[in-house]
């Protein structure tokens, strides 16, 4: 099994959040068995052999992913048959809802996945930074949340 924590992020909000996820996960019993990989803004052949994958991402500018995440989603747009060992996919976005574009980037990825006929486990979990203050310890939340599922 490869298990994969990946983020993309401007401002380095999702960043820490995947580090919490991969901290927290590692306190779990399935941490003791399984080691996750964290890389941040990764090329998609970084990820190829990923068989379960959490994403990290916030929203940039009018609802665009953030700058250091576009040719990951560009070569995911572009493959034929992106990820071809992937069994379980979990989508966290992390955005203010105080713009109209709220979490855009993150709902933008998961239509790319649907696309591809790569299915997230739930529709993606959205963090809202204008009243969530931990939203590091909150996608580490979300993620222990559906770990059973996520693992089954």
């Amino acid at each position: 099994m490869k298990f994969y924590v990946v983020s993309g992020s401007t401002l380095g909000t999702a960043e820490v959040a995947a580090e919490t996820i991969v901290e927290e996960f590692a306190k779990l019993p399935q941490g003791e068995q399984v080691e996750a990989q964290l890389l941040h803004s990764p090329s998609l052949e970084q990820i190829q052999d990923a068989s379960h994958l959490v994403i990290v991402c916030s929203t940039h500018g009018a609802g665009e992913y953030p700058d250091s995440f576009v040719p990951f989603v560009e070569a995911l747009e572009a493959s034929e048959q992106p990820l071809p060992n992937l069994e379980k996919l979990l989508l966290i976005g992390i955005g203010s809802s105080d713009y109209d574009t709220y979490n855009g980037a993150i709902k933008q990825l998961a239509q790319v996945f649907k696309q591809k006929n790569l299915q997230p486990l739930v529709e993606p979990l959205l963090i809202d930074v204008s009243e969530d203050f931990t939203p590091d310890l909150t996608a580490a939340s979300l993620f222990t949340a559906n770990i059973d599922e996520f693992f089954a």
